[in-house]
């Protein structure tokens, strides 16, 4: 942690949200390690987020703030599933390195979480990348179940995995 304060997890302010786009390039790269996340990703991921922020669907969209600057956030979607019924979806979890394996992804997910509950979600989705073990690690410890598998096959040949993180 650089700060010694416990971050406050609150609602995004206007204020907040260039902080928020700033972290999308890391946020990305983790989980998309072929990715490309320069300027033109990053300015399609502003108008993706800001056009979501204001359709009709309730978005609940937390910062966990310390030190007077966002060290975190969380976004989920409140969307209708007409199989299911309302379902509460994780758009976005994201916590600067230097504030990791401390707890804070864990508040803001719960925090989502209650919001879910206030919007009368019968369940929480969300998608996460098999190369992020501590996502994982944290989506299962707070009760999430994977219950379906997306896969891929890149067609320039090259592994969908890095070959740091094999490919079993």
């Amino acid at each position: 942690m650089t700060v010694a304060e416990k971050p406050r997890i609150r609602p995004l302010e206007t204020g907040d949200f260039e902080q928020v786009i700033a972290c999308q390039p890391d946020l990305y790269a983790v989980n998309f390690p072929h990715g490309r996340v320069g300027p033109p990703f990053v300015e399609s991921q502003r108008q993706w987020i800001n056009d979501h922020l204001r359709s009709e669907e309730p978005n609940g969209f937390f910062v966990a703030e310390a030190g007077g600057r966002v060290v975190g956030f969380v976004w989920g979607r409140v969307l209708e599933n007409p199989l299911e019924g309302r379902e509460g979806f994780v758009m976005q979890n994201y916590v600067l390195p230097d504030w990791r394996g401390q707890g804070l992804g864990r508040r803001l997910v719960e925090r989502l979480e209650a919001f879910f509950g206030e919007h009368r979600v019968v369940k929480m989705v969300l998608n996460a990348s098999l190369f992020n073990d501590p996502a994982l690690k944290l989506y299962r410890s707070v009760g999430f179940e994977a219950v379906r598998y997306e896969m891929e096959k890149r067609m320039d040949g090259k592994p969908v995995r890095p070959a740091a993180q094999g490919n079993d």
